[in-house]
């Protein structure tokens, strides 16, 4: 499905105001097209990420690794992990990559390496995981954590857990 066709669909109303169809719109700083590809949000992601790259690009040369190291943790990676259990599980896979680019150019910022230089062996030395491994992290975590506290009244009342005996969560 590549887009809804919007002829015969009735208009939305709200408060008696017609809300229009948009291409695409923010809520909460996500960023949701009509054809749910998240391609916009991504886009957003990698501006954002290149810009605070940018920012810090300035000090490139006068901080030390480990400097660089937590301010790309502490400022680039929450750029990354906000609501990415949202939209990670119906990434595309151009979309992935592009957003794997952006986190390869943080490992070059701390690394001190040129824009073609391969990162792969720099992961391991800044304990860093990729971003697809990040996503799935989130999302089992989450998971975890519902599962765990039983979640809210409205995941209680439609899932219907099993617990073996002995079994402790």
């Amino acid at each position: 499905m590549n887009s809804l066709d919007t002829a015969g669909l009735p208009p939305i109303i709200l408060d008696s105001v017609s809300i229009p169809l948009v291409a695409k719109a923010r809520n909460l700083g996500v960023y949701v097209d009509n054809k749910l590809s998240w391609e916009s949000h991504v886009i957003e992601v990698r501006k954002r990420v290149c810009y605070s790259l940018h920012t810090l690009s300035r000090f490139r040369k006068v901080f030390p690794k480990e400097l660089k190291k937590r301010l790309i943790e502490a400022l680039v990676f929450p750029i990354f992990d906000y609501c990415d259990v949202v939209y990670s599980p119906n990434l595309k896979v151009e979309s992935s990559k592009s957003l794997q680019l952006a986190q390869n150019a943080c490992v070059r910022y701390v690394c001190n390496l040129r824009k073609f230089d391969r990162v792969s062996k720099h992961y391991l030395g800044q304990d860093w995981m990729r971003v697809d491994t990040r996503q799935n992290l989130h999302m089992l975590l989450l998971l975890f954590n519902l599962l765990r506290s039983q979640g809210p009244q409205y995941f209680q009342e439609t899932w219907n857990y099993l617990k073996p005996e002995g079994f402790i969560l």
